[in-house]
């Protein structure tokens, strides 16, 4: 219940703010990563990896930004899984740009598309997040972009998918 009642307090302050510092975007994903991993019963584990050159209290990147494709990633790729998943978070800082990757083991995009719930829900998620990056690129004069790439093994199976998330700092 006080994981939660933080998570809540910082969505909200976050919320009022354009930008928010590397540090506060990784403490509202661990949050949200520690509840839904004890909602689903331990289902899946996650790894966040930062980069040693990111100034964590420095650095400010536009709020609730990666959340969503993690969401996607624990709802959409996970859950659906008969084993255990597992997510990693990976920032690493490259000249003037952080490149978030994100990465899951799960059930991959066409099998996560095949229930229509699955689909209605993705493709508003989807696409509320890709407007939401045309108005941050256009309000601000950045570059922000984003990879979805679906993943396989050898035999064409879905072992999951990558998300590249490029964001421009100064």
């Amino acid at each position: 219940l006080s994981k939660f009642s933080k998570l809540i307090r910082a969505i909200l302050n976050n919320s009022e703010k354009n930008t928010i510092t590397v540090s506060e975007e990784l403490k509202v994903l661990e949050l949200y990563l520690d509840l839904e991993a004890m909602r689903f019963e331990q289902r899946f584990d996650y790894e966040i990896v930062v980069d040693k050159k990111i100034d964590r209290e420095a650095v400010e990147i536009p709020s609730m930004l990666i959340q969503p494709y993690v969401e996607n990633a624990v709802k959409h790729g996970i859950l659906p899984l008969s084993q255990k998943g597992k997510i990693k978070i990976e920032l690493v800082q490259i000249e003037k740009v952080i490149k978030c990757v994100i990465i899951d083991n799960g059930v991959g995009r066409v099998k996560a598309g095949e229930t229509k719930e699955s689909d209605e829900h993705k493709s508003f998620g989807t696409n509320i997040t890709q407007e939401r990056l045309a108005v941050i690129n256009e309000l601000y004069n950045s570059k922000l972009s984003e990879t979805i790439t679906d993943l396989y093994d050898e035999e064409c199976n879905a072992i999951g998918t990558r998300v590249e998330i490029f964001i421009p700092i100064d």
